[in-house]
C-alpha cells in the first residue's frame, strides 16, 4: 500500500501594527479581553487565543471558535497550530460568558488545565485563561484563582 503525502503550503502575511504592548499582568489581558469580547457583541461564546513574543509582546490573536450560548467546545488542536504558525512562544486564553457571569465552570477549568499541559509538551508558556462576562466589564483570572 502506498501513502501520498499532501503538501501544505502557508503565506503569513505580517501587516503594520502598532508598537508590540506587553501583557504581563492579568488587568492588561483583561483589557484586552474586554476589547474582543465588546467587538464580538452577540449572544455565544467565543474564544481566542493572544499570542506573545518571549518578552510577553502582543504578536496578535486568532478567534479559535465561536460556539453556542452555553458553550464552545474548544479544539487544542487548532490552538496550538494558530500559536505556532505564528512564531509565538507565549500565550493567553480569552473567552467570555453570554449570561454576564465571569464564573469559570468546570469545564473552564479543565480546558484550562488540558492547554496548560500542550504548552508544556510544545515548549510555549501558558500565562492566564481569562473569562470575562458579557455586558458587565467583570472578569476571572484562571491564574488568579489558582488553576495556572
Amino acid at each position: 500500500m502506498r501513502y501520498r503525502l499532501k503538501q501544505l503550503y502557508v503565506t503569513v502575511i505580517r501587516e503594520d501594527a502598532p508598537p508590540p504592548r506587553r501583557l504581563s499582568s492579568p488587568g492588561a489581558v483583561a483589557l484586552l479581553a474586554r476589547d474582543l469580547v465588546a467587538r464580538a457583541d452577540d449572544d455565544r461564546e467565543h474564544f481566542w487565543a493572544v499570542c506573545l513574543d518571549s518578552q510577553n509582546r502582543y504578536l496578535g490573536h486568532f478567534e479559535i471558535l465561536v460556539g453556542g450560548a452555553a458553550a464552545a467546545p474548544v479544539d487544542a488542536k487548532v490552538l496550538f497550530r494558530q500559536v505556532l504558525l505564528a512564531g509565538a512562544t507565549n500565550l493567553v486564553a480569552i473567552h467570555n460568558h453570554p449570561s454576564g457571569d465571569p464564573t469559570p465552570s468546570r469545564e473552564d477549568r479543565a480546558l484550562t488545565r488540558q492547554l496548560l499541559d500542550g504548552a508544556e509538551l510544545l515548549g510555549l508558556g501558558f500565562h492566564d485563561h481569562v473569562v470575562v462576562g458579557n455586558g458587565t466589564g467583570q472578569w476571572v483570572s484562571m491564574k488568579q484563582r489558582g488553576v495556572l
